[in-house]
């Protein structure tokens, strides 16, 4: 844990995961798109029902963290947003796809290496981030499937 001005971060470097957060509530949450666990065998890929679930888990954690700092309530709406960083030439795939062809892809050549993805509307009561975490990360990964299979 390191503690710099008004931030806070915790950080598991060796599988390049972040938490920071900041006195204004602002969460920030970053973890591979691509585990490396030693099992899977072919083209990595992102896996869409392993980003649906990271998404789910990363609401649910940030709603936990607001609970925590803000007991009270105060912060009424959030605004989260997604990205996928430096992995936009993975091929994006289902489980079931990349199970039926783990070594034949399609790898995104021209794609932009960042993909960054919000809501619309944008902000939500922030209530939502429990009570519509699944529609939620369901969004987001649709969003990010969008620019990464155009």
């Amino acid at each position: 844990m390191t503690v710099q001005g008004d931030r806070i971060e915790l950080s598991q470097r060796q599988i390049e995961r972040i938490i920071t957060l900041d006195e204004s509530g602002c969460l920030f949450v970053a973890q591979p798109a691509v585990e490396n666990d030693g099992r899977r065998t072919g083209i990595p890929s992102i896996i869409e029902d392993d980003v649906v679930a990271v998404i789910e888990r990363s609401l649910r954690f940030a709603a936990r963290i607001l609970d925590h700092i803000d007991s009270l309530g105060r912060l009424t709406h959030v605004a989260p947003v997604v990205a996928v960083v430096g992995a936009g030439y993975l091929p994006w795939r289902t489980r079931v796809e990349q199970e039926r062809s783990p070594n034949a892809a399609t790898m995104g050549i021209g794609s932009s290496s960042d993909v960054v993805v919000a809501l619309t509307p944008p902000v939500r009561r922030r209530p939502a981030l429990i009570h519509d975490t699944a529609p939620l990360a369901m969004d987001f990964a649709v969003r990010i499937r969008r620019q990464l299979r155009p």
